[in-house]
């Protein structure tokens, strides 16, 4: 059972599905008994794949077998409902990916032999799942021979015994992945690339030319001044079809009536805490007597008074000890507090300590070794070399086990507790979730008077009434529409804010709605636009969360060719450009014939002559111009000493002075990291673009949303079956995000989970918040790493997201040499943990790169205007080190690298002290604080939501190797700090004051992202206004605060 229970432990790290399953009755009984039009004359079947049908019941016994090993491997009984969808997606995705993959196995001959699975499951080339399994976690060492035997027990054991299904399913992954190797090599090898390519390629990286340039923008002549007719349109459409592809969607605009508590709501629960005030003041055990009465545990931390955020609150307690402070409303809540304990205690302390981790969960010897260890220190043992040699943790352990100076709430409460009780020197032993600690406390500063604080909350929640009179007004506005026009007129009647969602097939959720599956589905099973959408039920109120809503679709785009009149604004912008590019192309031309230099055909033409340098064919881009490749291949083949002819570039167009001409000596190495490069470049054709062809073409037909409609009918609304699948890629990636816990970071984490994905949390909680990422904890693929990533970090990982570094300049200026570490150390680590196990690593830089920019809006070209010596530089100068720390790990390395600038986000888990602005606003106005404004309040910003840059972050991944950044990812509309100031406060309905102080050193007065590049990389722009993104962000904050 040992080992059962360390695969349940590890089994986010093995399990190749999911979870969960629905009622094979439900299904067969109303597929097989029904009239329904959903099967027609394959009414027992759940799709096709090449052709051939798939039956349900072989769909449900499939999931059924899959269910059983979860559950039996997790040690669960139960499943819930998104873990219920997460099995069957990834059920149907392996059916789907197994049939296609063994047809083309089957041609070519691929297998794998008994001798070669035995190596990869059991022998020295064993498969790193598997190595993780039945490696000690103290040593570092595989157990061969441990895990030989237990095979042999498996193997003869009963069929029921999960560890056997378990083993023999994790044979048929193996298996299945070497044969998916043979044939990503197999097609990796017609991809071959000769001698001659990479000489052709590293020669045209050796010719380089320094160039000068003038251009001429586009955006000097006023679109108004040209005339293109529905002809050319038409004409222009017709020739260029293929590039106007669209994937399957639906558009629909709705309105929203949140269920928020009424007055009468207040009124009562203020009441019910009014009632407790007696009893919890008589108390004898207040920490006891919140557990039972409160609807949160009592935290057990002490408190200095100045660390109370209530500052009447903190001088009541610290001048009242036996008295009740309250009720008082805070965080949405209604709240009583008293004193539950006084003590002296210090603010820091600094202590080391030894890690013992539990083998197969067994804590209880994990705690005799760490006594062991304790009484050989009482002893007079050196604590230094037994750390280093004992010490699960290797980050302290190298120190000696020194984990410096730390405050009461930085560690996990338990340790925290014996650390800050502890006398100086004593040695103790704590067990923590991560084992046992073997803890001695070395230094602590001076005490002081702290208090413990009992608190006995209830939140204010709508009560029946209220919901039901919001239902009532949702209705009352449902009733009068019945069509896209009289949806309009009643939305500007009552003053509702209107909501524009675009929405995928496989959606399931809207932003700003907890939940919108159902809503979805019936935007998909509607036949016509201008239809009221409306749910299984007949209504046309939706209840997604804490909202009802009502929606409209207003537009079908089915999967192909995007019809005319969708794609003619498009169309007339191109060719708007490609008529002021003639004009512009002539007039550069006349200013050119009869001047002798560029100099002077820029004066006549009022233009700056500009310089680049070192412009070779394979160049990304021109320094101060951005991604012109018609400029960079006429650098290369214009004649030293002459001035082009007039270029029509992306920006532009242009003329430029071939200056200088160098060509390096071609050297073999040269040639051997060109033909590298070019290698990978296929490799990614291999391993990722032959299997989307295979995909593509495999006749894959399914019909489960229908019957994923049919069983929430018989479900009364709740979907426990089958659900839309996602596209029938199904490659699960296991992904590392260091910082995490991070307010970025922890909604990259849940949407990448949600896609199925694997994902390692790393993060050293220095900003980073446990609370941020707790609902993902359970998560059977979600495991959570305390690691700074200043040190090494070993993993096999697909793709690196590389979010670590305090954001915040509260938080980046409280130790800069710390924050410049983590931007360039951070960097180094995660570039060469990425070029050891080849994989895709991201770069989560900044806009702060751009500096106080004197170009607006700011485009990727642009070099910006930065201070290095200022205060703010030890973000920013690091940001761009790291920046140029990944593009030389690429050009040296050949590492596949992403490069993003993020502009000003916000959302949901933002830390409501990070100093940022929308949080400092937010919470000013939540507690009916002064709104501070620095400076004059006309400096702006561009905000985007969270959302909107966790998509854009996974399309930048997705992007192919040849692609590395950087790109913009923000929002292009722009606000005074002014603007967003008096939307906060309007929306927060607070009474707090606007107040001017001075602005910070290096402040930049103005931030806008030119997203360009985005748009057409990555097909990308943010789709949330910020007035919705802001209550959001609102309704975070009043639960937390």
């Amino acid at each position: 059972m040992a080992t059962l229970q360390t695969i349940r432990n590890r089994g986010g790290l093995l399990v190749s599905i999911v979870i969960g399953l629905a009622l094979i009755a439900f299904i067969v009984g109303d597929a097989l008994n029904s009239g329904s039009r959903i099967f027609n004359s394959q009414r027992n079947q759940i799709g096709e794949i090449a052709g051939e049908g798939v039956s349900i019941i072989d769909f449900q016994n499939r999931v059924s077998k899959n269910e059983e090993m979860i559950k039996a491997m997790n040690n669960v009984s139960s499943l819930n409902e998104e873990q219920q969808t997460m099995l069957r997606e990834n059920t149907w995705q392996q059916m789907i990916m197994e049939q296609l993959m063994q047809r083309e196995y089957d041609e070519i001959g691929i297998d794998v032999s008994g001798d070669e699975l035995y190596d990869a499951l059991l022998g020295e080339n064993m498969s790193p799942a598997l190595r993780q399994l039945f490696t000690n976690p103290n040593t570092g060492e595989i157990d061969y021979a441990g895990a030989r035997d237990y095979v042999k027990k498996v193997i003869s054991a009963p069929n029921n015994i999960p560890q056997k299904a378990y083993w023999l399913n994790m044979e048929k992954e193996v298996s299945d992945s070497r044969k998916m190797a043979k044939y990503n090599a197999i097609v990796a090898k017609a991809l071959y690339i000769t001698d001659a390519q990479a000489q052709e390629a590293a020669a045209n990286s050796a010719d380089k030319a320094d160039i000068s340039y003038i251009v001429k923008n586009y955006s000097t002549i006023e679109d108004s001044t040209i005339n293109v007719s529905n002809g050319e349109i038409k004409e222009y459409y017709n020739k260029h079809q293929k590039s106007f592809e669209q994937p399957e969607s639906r558009k629909i605009v709705y309105v929203n009536f949140d269920i928020e508590p009424s007055g009468e709501d207040f009124s009562e629960t203020e009441g019910a805490v009014n009632d407790l005030v007696k009893e919890f003041k008589e108390s004898a055990d207040p920490l006891e007597f919140v557990n039972l009465s409160s609807e949160k545990k009592a935290d057990r931390n002490y408190f200095k008074q100045d660390e109370i955020a209530n500052d009447s609150m903190a001088q009541f307690l610290f001048n009242n000890e036996k008295a009740v402070f309250g009720p008082y409303l805070e965080n949405n809540a209604y709240k009583i507090s008293r004193v539950a304990s006084v003590k002296m205690l210090p603010d820091s302390v600094r202590a080391r300590h030894i890690l013992i981790a539990p083998q197969n969960q067994d804590y209880a010897q994990a705690k005799n070794i760490a006594d062991s260890l304790a009484d050989l220190l009482r002893k007079g043992a050196d604590f230094e070399e037994l750390a280093k040699t004992n010490s699960i943790d290797q980050n302290s352990a190298v120190n000696g086990g020194d984990l410096g100076w730390f405050t009461s709430r930085t560690m996990v409460q338990p340790f925290s507790d014996s650390a800050f009780f502890a006398k100086k020197n004593d040695i103790k032993v704590v067990l923590t979730q991560y084992g046992a600690h073997v803890l001695q406390v070395t230094d602590m500063a001076k005490p002081v008077k702290k208090i413990q604080i009992a608190t006995v909350e209830k939140e204010v929640s709508p009560s029946a009434k209220t919901t039901n009179q919001i239902y009532n007004d949702a209705r009352t506005f449902a009733i009068e529409v019945s069509n896209l026009d009289n949806f309009n007129k009643k939305v500007e009647e009552s003053g509702l804010t209107k909501r524009i969602a675009t929405i995928g097939k496989n959606d399931k959720t809207i932003a700003g709605m907890e939940s919108a599956r159902e809503m979805i589905r019936q935007a998909y099973m509607a036949e016509e636009v201008d239809e009221v959408l409306k749910t299984n039920d007949g209504s046309t109120i939706f209840e997604n969360g804490n909202k009802f809503t009502i929606a409209v679709l207003t537009e079908i785009d089915e999967e192909g060719i995007a019809p005319l009149n969708k794609v003619a604004g498009n169309i007339k912008r191109i060719l708007i450009q490609k008529k002021k590019a003639d004009l512009l192309k002539k007039e550069l031309a006349s200013a050119k014939s009869g001047s002798e230099s560029l100099l002077s055909i820029a004066q006549k033409a009022g233009l700056e002559v500009k310089e680049a340098n070192e412009i070779s064919f394979n160049s990304f881009q021109i320094p101060g111009a951005g991604i012109e490749p018609k400029v960079i291949a006429a650098s290369s083949i214009t004649e030293q000493g002459k001035i082009s002819e007039p270029i029509e570039g992306n920006q532009g167009v242009y003329l430029i002075l071939v200056n200088n001409r160098t060509t390096e000596e071609v050297t073999p190495d040269m040639v051997a990291q060109s033909k590298q490069a070019l290698q990978q470049s296929n490799m990614y054709r291999a391993n990722y673009q032959a299997i989307q062809a295979i995909l593509k073409n495999g006749e894959i037909i399914d019909q489960i949303l229908l019957i994923e409609s049919i069983n929430m009918k018989k479900t009364g609304g709740v979907s426990t079956t089958l659900p839309v699948f996602f596209n029938p890629i199904f490659m699960k990636k296991r992904i590392l995000i260091t910082g995490g816990a991070g307010f970025i970071g922890s909604h990259l984490c849940k949407r990448l989970l949600d896609e199925g994905n694997e994902v390692l949390c790393l993060d050293n909680y220095f900003t980073g918040n446990k609370e941020n990422i707790l609902p993902l904890i359970q998560h059977p693929y979600f495991e959570v790493i305390r690691h700074d990533i200043m040190n090494s970090f070993y993993a096999e990982v697909d793709e690196i997201y590389n979010l670590a570094c305090p954001a915040s300049p509260i938080h980046y200026q409280y130790d800069p040499i710390r924050t410049i570490n983590t931007s360039v150390m951070g960097a180094i680590n995660v570039l060469g943990l990425a070029n050891r196990v080849k994989c895709k690593v991201m770069q989560a830089s900044t806009s702060e790169v751009y500096g106080d920019p004197q170009i607006h809006p700011q485009a990727e070209y642009y070099w910006g205007n930065v201070n290095p010596i200022g205060i703010r530089s030890c973000y920013d100068e690091g940001k761009r080190c790291a920046e140029t720390i990944f593009m030389d790990y690429h050009r040296q390395y050949k590492v596949k690298i992403k490069i993003i600038r993020i502009f000003n986000t916000y959302g949901p888990n933002m830390h409501p002290q990070d100093g940022r602005v929308v949080s400092n606003f937010i919470v000013q106005a939540l507690q009916d604080k002064d709104l501070t404004i620095y400076g004059n309040g006309r400096q702006t910003r561009s905000f985007q939501y969270v959302d909107d840059l966790i998509r854009g972050m996974i399309k930048m991944m997705d992007t192919g190797d040849d692609f590395t950044g950087p790109v913009n990812l923000g929002n292009p509309c722009e606000f005074t700090i002014l603007q967003l100031a008096e939307t906060v406060l309007r929306l927060t309905n607070s009474k707090s004051k606007i107040v001017f102080q001075p602005l910070p050193s290096d402040d930049p007065t103005q931030r806008k992202p030119d997203i360009t590049l985005a748009q057409s990389k990555l097909d990308w722009m943010p789709a949330i206004e910020l007035e919705g993104g802001l209550k959001e962000t609102i309704a975070y904050f009043k639960r937390i605060l």
